[in-house]
């Protein structure tokens, strides 16, 4: 039989695909079935939840990368401490407890390597920078977000700190929580707070002011190179642009 002898129709759905072959007459008009059937196919999502199965995979993913990005960006970092006289060569950071480091470095001066060890701290927790894109579809996440970071500059401002690190390390000393968590369950959960990175950036900025005011050694050509692996923020892949077929010969915005 040749395709001049039927005609096959195809109902293509989300998770299905219907066919049926007809046969044609002399005229090519449809007189018999032939054939029909259909094929149905997991559609990729979980029958209760509704969620797609290639979330956690895809989660997991992003937690890789993000780990793999953070060591790397942590290797860099101790390279240039090392370089700087910040850190011993062997590259090691001494066990000193980082909190009062930060409390105290815009008060008095501090030994290079407590330095180092307050710039080593500074990037195991750099704050929370919204990427418009990963952040696209979990609205009800940024608004917890962005209420616990206001009410996080309210209590600072209210503690009268200078700094992010210096606020936290009161809650240290007072055995209180440093890190954010999230409490409670569903539409109830908050944070009690979330640090956000134009807080740990501008920590960053006064600590480095005040200790070159005392160390002549720490120049500006440091700063930006430590600040620059410090919150160096990856950029979003851009889209490919492509053509409309029914415009060839424009390119497509999308």
């Amino acid at each position: 039989m040749s395709a001049a002898d039927y005609r096959l129709g195809l109902d293509i759905g989300a998770n299905s695909i219907g066919w049926c072959c007809l046969g044609l007459d002399g005229a090519r008009h449809p007189n018999r079935i032939l054939a029909a059937g259909v094929r149905v196919f997991p559609d990729g999502r979980d029958p209760q939840s509704h969620a797609s199965l290639a979330a956690d995979r895809r989660a997991a993913r992003a937690a890789r990368r993000r780990r793999d990005r953070y060591l790397q960006r942590r290797r860099v970092l101790v390279n240039a401490l090392v370089r700087h006289g910040l850190l011993p060569r062997e590259g090691t950071v001494a066990a000193t407890d980082p909190w009062p480091l930060r409390e105290v470095a815009l008060s008095r001066r501090l030994d290079p390597f407590d330095l180092g060890r307050v710039i080593f701290h500074l990037n195991q927790r750099r704050g929370f920078a919204s990427n418009r894109r990963t952040d696209a579809g979990n609205e009800d996440e940024r608004g917890k977000v962005k209420d616990a970071a206001e009410r996080l500059r309210v209590e600072i401002k209210r503690a009268g700190a200078p700094t992010l690190g210096a606020w936290l390390a009161g809650r240290h000393a007072a055995r209180r929580p440093v890190r954010a968590r999230l409490r409670g369950e569903g539409a109830a959960a908050a944070y009690d707070f979330y640090p956000t990175r134009d807080l740990v950036l501008a920590e960053f900025d006064a600590i480095w002011a005040a200790q070159a005011a005392w160390n002549p050694a720490l120049t500006d050509a440091m700063r930006d190179e430590i600040r620059r692996i410090l919150f160096h923020q990856r950029p979003l892949r851009p889209p490919v642009v492509g053509r409309c077929w029914l415009e060839p010969g424009v390119t497509s915005p999308h």
